[in-house]
């Protein structure tokens, strides 16, 4: 009889092991799995911030014309080697293309294919007042982009921001 209540108890230790096991293992993908989406669109968010930062260097005496400076970003080191660069070209982490083009005394910084969720992060967190306008899709507001602008605007699917600064 001993060895029976022994068995028993050794087979519900191991059960309830395993069980707070399996409980671990689902905390830590999911945290994972948060964890990368909240990376990607904040990543996006540091490229296209680098990318205006360094833009800005680029500036000649007469301002910024209508040149490409995706080139100049790559060759002058300006992009960091996390992100895809192929072609002479710069792409964001959901693969679209971004593109820097002078505009007489600033320049417009647009990306395209971005989910719902990085397009509202993205458009919150850099159309701000200090640029001339944000673009998303086909909405321009100056000004600042609110949260409820950007949740209107972005929709579920690939999305456009376009970003023009004032200098």
């Amino acid at each position: 009889m001993k060895k029976l209540k022994k068995g028993i108890a050794q087979i519900t230790d191991q059960t309830v092991s395993l069980g707070i096991s399996m409980v671990i293992i689902g905390l830590v993908l999911a945290a994972a799995t948060v964890g990368y989406f909240y990376v990607k669109s904040t990543s996006d968010t540091s490229l296209l911030t680098m990318v205006i930062n360094e833009t800005k260097n680029l500036k000649n005496s007469n301002g910024y014309g209508n040149d490409d400076f995706v080139p100049a970003l790559i060759k002058g080191g300006s992009i960091s080697k996390s992100y895809t660069i192929a072609d002479n070209k710069i792409y964001n982490k959901s693969g679209g293309q971004v593109t820097v083009t002078g505009n007489g005394v600033g320049f417009i910084v647009t990306t395209s294919q971005l989910p719902q969720s990085d397009c509202l992060k993205i458009a919150k967190s850099l159309g701000t007042t200090d640029l001339k306008s944000t673009k998303i899709n086909n909405t321009t507001f100056t000004g600042e982009v609110t949260a409820a602008n950007a949740a209107t605007e972005c929709t579920d699917g690939n999305n456009t921001l376009t970003f023009n600064t004032k200098s």
